[in-house]
């Protein structure tokens, strides 16, 4: 129960019940400080009896690599572009943001079908989505794959590194991201400065993956990290839902803005309560 009432607030992008460092990880799409402070007090006012630790982290960056499934196609491909990144914004029209919205629940929707629901001829739908993909708006069309189903644990460590100048950080960044068995590397702030997640048959691949990064030089810059299993993922959408709908949130170049970023919220709960661990 209280996982579905968290997956219904609105702007709850990605949900996922988790054990290890944390039991909990909930990720936000908000425009800025002040959405995400009434997110962050409407989430805990559902888990607010439940919480123990929490820990929050803000996106700057992040990089999706492909899916380990294949590693020998895997190495022929070219470095990937698809990521999160501040940048310059791109004015968009009303019909852009319905057929995002379209996109974001099923991406394989064709344009006939979006022409008929978003009341407009298929040479315009086509023509937007067509501007959205060459602006890097829409950054990719990709399968989302059960892993699970294939043998696959998927893994999330959280790393809090000392001070170091960009130049190192940016090597350990390169460092996580040409592991064969990652699958997404996020550089942020918060309780936490760098999110690897990765995919995984069993232990021993997850402690050979360990092994690469801690007995390297980078060793001594990581300051503590925090390991976690994925156990079910309840809600994966990156856009938010009703953006166009909800009259708060008509003002559509408050979203466009470099400001909004994704915000991941870590949390334990206590253990004597095991519906969060059920799902």
């Amino acid at each position: 129960e209280l996982i579905e009432r968290v997956a219904r607030v609105p702007h709850v992008n990605w949900l996922c019940t988790t054990t290890g460092g944390y039991d909990l990880i909930i990720g936000v799409n908000a425009a800025d400080m002040e959405q995400f402070q009434f997110l962050f007090s409407q989430i805990t006012s559902i888990l607010e009896h439940e919480i123990v630790d929490d820990g929050l982290f803000i996106c700057l960056d992040s990089w999706q690599m492909p899916y380990p499934v294949l590693p020998d196609i895997r190495r022929t491909l070219p470095p990937p572009d698809v990521g999160i990144k501040l940048c310059e914004t791109v004015k968009l029209q009303q019909i852009d943001y319905r057929i995002i919205q379209e996109l974001a629940g099923n991406a394989r929707v064709t344009n006939n079908e979006l022409a008929r629901k978003l009341k407009a001829s298929v040479s315009t739908i086509a023509y937007r989505i067509d501007y959205l993909t060459k602006n890097k708006i829409i950054m990719a069309f990709k399968p989302l794959i059960d892993m699970s189903k294939l043998g696959y644990n998927w893994h999330l460590v959280l790393f809090k590194l000392k001070y170091v100048d960009a130049h190192t950080r940016k090597q350990f960044m390169e460092v996580l991201k040409s592991i064969p068995q990652t699958f997404f590397v996020v550089h942020g702030l918060g309780n936490w400065d760098m999110q690897a997640e990765f995919y995984c048959k069993d232990d021993h691949e997850y402690n050979q993956v360990m092994n690469r990064i801690f007995p390297q030089k980078f060793h001594d810059i990581i300051k503590s990290q925090k390991e976690i299993r994925i156990l079910q993922e309840h809600k994966c959408i990156w856009y938010p839902v009703g953006k166009v709908a909800e009259p708060v949130q008509t003002r559509l170049e408050r979203w466009s803005a470099p400001s909004n970023q994704r915000k991941n919220h870590y949390l334990k709960t206590k253990p004597i309560k095991n519906e969060l661990r059920r799902g």
